[in-house]
């Protein structure tokens, strides 16, 4: 498995933080799980602070599945469907902090618990540009239309995952 890189803040579901100062390369299963018990990001950013206006650099791409596209079970997308979609990638996935947790949605409406998943495509090379990065988040949301749409926003972070669990996929 190609290794990335991971910036994390030393905060909790803490959606307004922006600072993302501390490097971690992932190299292992075991080293993702210890990155995502913080607020995280794949991204590298001036000064550390998350926006798209100071994108430097990342070796990774980042999306997550809600699977909030339909509310029949037998819809949900699973590890297996993006492995399917994506044969010949290797990526780390760990299960989202609201991982099969029955939640509201927007309208109060309580929505059945389902599976929801992290999921980490190291690139193998490092992109400095922000179009070409956007565009490659772009592209493989096309690919697998069922990964949150928000996720395109290359300063998108995600939430600490507390005892997290997930696994990698290889090709």
């Amino acid at each position: 498995m190609r290794e990335f890189t991971l910036y994390i803040s030393n905060t909790r579901q803490n959606a307004q933080n922006s600072i993302y100062g501390t490097k971690c390369t992932i190299t292992s299963l075991d080293d993702l799980k210890n990155a995502v018990l913080f607020d995280h990001v794949c991204c590298e950013y001036k000064n550390n602070h998350r926006s798209c206006d100071d994108f430097i650099s990342s070796d990774c791409v980042q999306m997550d599945i809600d699977n909030d596209h339909s509310d029949d079970p037998e819809a949900w997308k699973t590890i297996d469907d993006i492995a399917e979609a994506f044969p010949d990638v290797d990526f780390y996935y760990i299960e989202s902090r609201n991982h099969m947790k029955t939640k509201k949605n927007s309208k109060g409406e309580i929505k059945e618990a389902r599976p929801k998943y992290h999921v980490y495509f190291p690139l193998g090379r490092i992109v400095n540009d922000p179009e070409e990065y956007e565009r490659i988040k772009g592209q493989i949301g096309a690919l697998f239309p069922y990964f949150d749409t928000r996720c395109k926003d290359i300063a998108h972070f995600f939430f600490a995952v507390p005892n997290a669990e997930g696994g990698e996929v290889t090709c």
